[in-house]
């Protein structure tokens, strides 16, 4: 899970990304909190890693979950 934070949120979120698609770590899916603040985000990763550069795939989007709240998380892991 992943909430609002800084170049140290953003650094952890890509190592988690690398382990995930080096399948060194279990396929698992993403939780980003709070949707406002990681749009920009996301459609950065589509616009210039999937599309412009084409350094990652496509399905690597797949592995996230945007939510609003705690509970929506709860709701999905329980």
């Amino acid at each position: 899970i992943y909430a609002p934070g800084g170049m140290g949120t953003m650094d952890e979120l890509m190592e988690n990304l690398t382990l995930l698609k080096t399948n060194y770590q279990a396929k698992k899916k993403i939780f980003l909190l709070d949707s406002k603040f990681w749009a920009k985000e996301l459609e950065w990763f589509k616009e210039v890693f999937v599309s412009k550069y084409e350094v990652m795939d496509a399905d690597v989007l797949d592995y996230f979950k945007v939510v609003d709240t705690v509970e929506e998380v709860m709701n999905q892991v329980s």
